[in-house]
């Protein structure tokens, strides 16, 4: 990564490895200019974030752009803590900060778990792609998530997520498997942003 503040950034926090994985994707019926501002804005980032049923509360916080060298956002960790700069303003990707809150359910739905999630999302038109890095810290729960963005047939837009998640031995089955479960049925309610 190309970071072009002259002051010398804060070292990246450790990146646990992913110890589970998820993939979902869903067709839109409408253009790639039209779905990627909506899913990607900052000022869109509580809209999207509430159409998943664990979401409770959410913040925005900052909004800056970073300086990232074109292309590697679709493989970058640790991107939240890259400094802002004065000069990635003109061409840097937009990163907003946020803080909300899920409810998650354990025990087959018997007792829910109130979970404080701190994060940043980073957009990149030109890579096609938004990147989403979260941690519960309570929790000890890592999530990368990687959204892109492809034209297909007929003037629509297949939205693919790429979760990588790292947590405690003893909460993977149950994370891994909740984690799939929220965002596929967040997804399939992409098409209610576009009404």
């Amino acid at each position: 990564m190309t970071v072009t503040d002259s002051k010398t950034p804060p070292p990246a926090p450790e990146i646990p490895i992913a110890n589970f994985t998820s993939t979902n994707s869903v067709v839109l019926p409408y253009s790639l200019t039209t779905v990627f501002p909506v899913l990607t804005s900052g000022s869109n980032l509580e809209t999207v974030a509430r159409l998943s049923d664990l979401c409770t509360t959410f913040t925005t916080g900052e909004t800056r752009s970073i300086s990232i060298s074109p292309g590697l956002l679709s493989t970058a960790r640790g991107t939240s803590s890259l400094p802002a700069s004065a000069a990635a303003a003109q061409s840097g990707l937009e990163r907003t900060t946020f803080v909300l809150e899920e409810k998650v359910p354990f025990m087959k739905g018997l007792f829910k778990n109130k979970v404080t999630i701190r994060g940043s999302q980073t957009a990149d038109w030109e890579g096609r792609c938004c990147l989403y890095e979260s941690v519960a810290e309570k929790q000890g729960v890592f999530i990368w998530k990687l959204r892109t963005f492809e034209e297909v047939e007929g003037g629509k837009t297949k939205v693919t997520e790429l979760i990588e998640g790292s947590c405690q031995g003893w909460m993977r089955y149950f994370v891994e498997k909740e984690c799939k479960r929220a965002n596929l049925a967040q997804m399939e309610k992409y098409h209610m942003l576009f009404n």
